[in-house]
């Protein structure tokens, strides 16, 4: 008698099953990767929008203090500090790896 040729046999099975496996463990580290490149981003973008929004309050009203600013639970620092060449406005965050990140935009003299 012959043996039905329909279907996949055991081995084969698991063949592919470990191919599959193979490239889950080969691209998950690389998903990871990428999903903390982004938040680091937002976190980097939202910054940036803190610093743009006390700058143009900061303008509008004449009144040039610190303050913080709080964004989908983070908080931003924004301090204004004054040297030789005019004055500077900064934010402060952690970032997602737990790090101090402070980004500067320097008034540039006419």
């Amino acid at each position: 008698m012959f043996m039905s040729e329909k279907g996949f046999t055991a081995v084969e099975s698991l063949v592919a099953f470990w191919c599959v496996v193979i490239i889950a463990v080969t691209l998950f580290p690389m998903l990871i990767q990428l999903q903390n490149g982004i938040r680091s981003k937002e976190q980097e973008v939202a910054s940036y929008k803190a610093l743009v929004e006390k700058l143009e309050y900061s303008t509008f009203q004449g009144q040039w203090g610190e303050g913080e600013y709080i964004e989908d639970e983070e908080s931003y620092t924004v301090m204004w500090s004054r040297n030789s060449h005019g004055r500077k406005i900064c934010v402060i965050y952690y970032s997602n790896k737990d790090q101090v990140e402070k980004k500067c935009i320097e008034e540039k003299p006419v």
